[in-house]
């Protein structure tokens, strides 16, 4: 009479575009699109893959598979930092039956959110016509290939600069909608949309829901 239905889901958020980790790897490299359920009051991502798990054993081989396609790059502070923000989800779903219809379906989202460090932008002195000119940059270094190699170029310092604007970006966004949660039914607007990684993570911060930040 009663049934549970857990599955495992994977997602990368990397310059402010979200991404499968448990894709197929000729895929990886595909955005999934975000659309609001006006209904229930949240977001949902299409087109994610949700992994059938019914152990802790599969639960980490659903995570290791996904950690294998993630980007990593060397900095100056850290051999393999995180350049994206990552959000592992297990998705319970619990149905009672009377006959053969669920007469009772509740439906419960645990997510493990691993954030990229805030970036801080150091500077490189170069000479631009006689003239010594500061030109912001993240300071690091390439890192072994990977999986995402063929769509993901660890040695292109544009690409560094930008991942650590995203980054920066969506922790400022991901730190206003805490603060002005924490304020309640007194504070204004939460802005949700501003960002990938508030838009998923808007049913983690109300209704029923608990958050605990490390």
């Amino acid at each position: 009479e009663e049934q549970y239905a857990v599955t495992a889901s994977y997602l990368e958020i990397y310059n402010e575009n979200v991404f499968d980790l448990l894709n197929k790897p000729d895929k990886l490299a595909e955005h999934l699109i975000i659309f609001e359920d006006v209904n229930k009051d949240k977001f949902k991502v299409k087109n994610q893959t949700k992994v059938k798990v019914e152990s802790l054993e599969e639960v980490q081989k659903v995570l290791k598979y996904g950690e294998t396609n993630r980007r990593y790059a060397e900095t100056y502070f850290n051999h393999k930092s995180s350049r994206s923000h990552t959000i592992f989800t297990i998705h319970i779903k619990y149905m009672k039956y009377s006959g053969e219809e669920a007469s009772y379906i509740k439906e419960s989202v645990l997510n493990f959110v691993d954030l990229a460090g805030n970036e801080r932008l150091m500077y490189e002195y170069k000479s631009r016509g006689g003239k010594e000119e500061a030109v912001k940059s993240s300071q690091s270094r390439p890192r072994s290939k990977s999986p995402m190699s063929e769509f993901y170029d660890p040695n292109s310092k544009n690409q560094r600069l930008a991942e650590s604007k995203h980054i920066n970006k969506s922790l400022f966004f991901l730190t206003q909608v805490i603060y002005l949660c924490s304020k309640g039914k007194t504070a204004a607007h939460v802005p949700f949309r501003n960002s990938p990684l508030t838009k998923i993570l808007r049913s983690s911060f109300g209704g029923k829901s608990r958050t605990l930040l490390i």
